[in-house]
């Protein structure tokens, strides 16, 4: 139940206890309504700021990078060539079948709606409606294009070069520090690949070990939620020069106005908001793409 319906439940039940004469069932349908009339628009807004923000093809975009994101050749493992190609088809199927990006965007449509004001939701499409803010979308657009067409040799290249770059820009490297944190992209990435690593550790515990029990799928969740401060001490190398080539087309004022936008505590809010319901259904996703892998591994024989 709402707050909104809470409050009017309560109000409700001090009107018929001061007013004994008014039936107890007697009731105006007007406020709930009301209630759901403002609902309805806060689904709506909510669904033109996932528009504006390009939700479809980021969570798309994540999908693809999942099903390159674990290559079991270089796993240094002790499993022949022919075994590790054949993790590596499992897996890619695993997410071809079990991450759903309509179940992705919806979650963050709802938690959208139900989470934020009308003025917040207004204020957050206000501004990706503006200069900057399609300025943004653009760069987040054309970086996404460029992830995905660039080899592993361009792109350490590329980080190279932004990170020598901005040591020799100190006050541009400062302004995308704060952009860092205030966006949560150590949060965010941090929880992708503990999603990933999740996804993966529970198709691969199917596999019998002779004389060995089987782990429960939460020890394994919480035996993976352990390695994250590795996790986030290896993303923290990287994030610093991919803000830098993904803002590239920002000027520093530009840079500035962002961060300033970024600061305001709606703003706040809504990163706040979207990091957390992004990351539960990135974990639905991984415990259904772990099924898979499991099912896939099981298919081949492993």
């Amino acid at each position: 139940m709402s707050k909104n319906l809470i409050g009017l439940s309560i109000a409700s039940l001090i009107c018929s206890i001061l007013v004994s004469t008014q039936p107890v069932d007697a009731q105006d349908p007007a406020p709930n309504l009301a209630v759901e009339a403002k609902q309805d628009v806060r689904r709506a807004l909510a669904a033109e700021i996932s528009k504006l923000m390009d939700y479809p093809a980021a969570v798309s975009a994540w999908k693809s990078s999942l099903g390159a994101a674990q290559n079991f050749s270089g796993c240094g493992c002790a499993a022949p060539k022919h075994m590790q190609e054949k993790f590596n088809a499992a897996w890619k199927n695993a997410v071809a079948d079990g991450f759903d990006v309509d179940e992705v965007v919806a979650v963050l449509e709802d938690t959208t709606a139900q989470t934020m004001t009308l003025d917040e939701l207004k204020q957050a499409i206000n501004f990706r409606k503006s200069p900057l803010g399609q300025k943004v979308l653009l760069a987040e657009q054309t970086s996404r294009k460029a992830s995905a067409e660039a080899d592993p040799a361009n792109t350490r290249a590329r980080m190279t070069s932004a990170q020598k770059e901005l040591d020799a820009k100190p006050l541009r490297k400062a302004q995308l520090k704060k952009l860092l944190e205030l966006s949560g992209g150590m949060r965010g990435t941090s929880d992708v690949l503990i999603n990933i690593s999740i996804g993966t550790a529970l198709g691969a515990s199917t596999i019998a070990q002779p004389n060995q029990p089987r782990i429960s799928d939460d020890e394994i969740v919480s035996m993976v939620e352990a390695t994250r401060p590795m996790v986030e001490k290896s993303v923290a190398a990287t994030l610093l020069p991919h803000y830098a080539n993904l803002y590239a087309s920002l000027s520093d004022a530009e840079l500035k106005a962002l961060n300033k936008q970024m600061s305001r505590p709606e703003a706040r809010k809504f990163t706040s908001m979207t990091l957390a319901a992004f990351n539960h259904a990135m974990r639905a996703q991984a415990l259904k793409m772990g099924k898979h892998f499991a099912g896939e591994l099981q298919a081949e024989k492993i």
